[in-house]
């Protein structure tokens, strides 16, 4: 968590002070929902080591990039999901951790052709334009994964995509 505290506040400086663009990579948010008892009030210790505790759920925030299929699959087998949003709150907290980095969402239009969370919850991406299926990226098929955009909105993209961009 504190390679991805300094990697974010040296993107923010950077974006401050116009030197240079960040280094984008796509990373995803894990969620899993807090079932332990917590003893003493000590609620971090409900969390594994290296996650967050958030209104009872643990958020593990990864430094590592990967595809939303690769990442959905990190999260499964850390016995959480990619990040379903339930309300503003939670948005701001997640964005407050990711942005101006690039993160993969629980959201994908793959299974049904409509928006959905990977808990089958329908949703409707809230970016003016998107979601827009752009195919001229040159990757086979259209833009089926969801991610926050460095501004915290969502984004639709391939799911293959790795988000790596280096500085000009």
């Amino acid at each position: 968590m504190e390679r991805l505290s300094s990697s974010l506040q040296s993107a923010k400086e950077d974006l401050a002070q116009g030197t240079s663009r960040p280094r984008i990579n796509d990373f995803c948010v894990c969620v899993c929902v807090c079932v332990c008892v917590c003893v003493f009030g000590d609620t971090e210790a409900c969390c594994p080591l290296g996650w967050d505790l958030y209104s009872r759920n643990c958020y593990y925030f990864s430094t590592n990039g990967m595809s939303w299929h690769r990442a959905r699959d990190h999260c499964t087998s850390r016995g959480a999901s990619l990040l379903v949003l339930q309300s503003a709150d939670e948005r701001r907290f997640v964005v407050s951790r990711t942005a101006p980095l690039f993160f993969w969402l629980g959201l994908s239009d793959e299974r049904t052709g409509s928006w959905e969370w990977v808990d089958r919850t329908p949703y409707k991406i809230d970016r003016r334009c998107q979601p827009d299926d752009w195919r001229l990226h040159g990757l086979e098929g259209g833009e089926d994964c969801a991610h926050f955009h460095s501004d915290g909105r969502y984004n639709d993209d391939h799911c293959s995509r790795h988000y790596r961009q280096n500085p000009p």
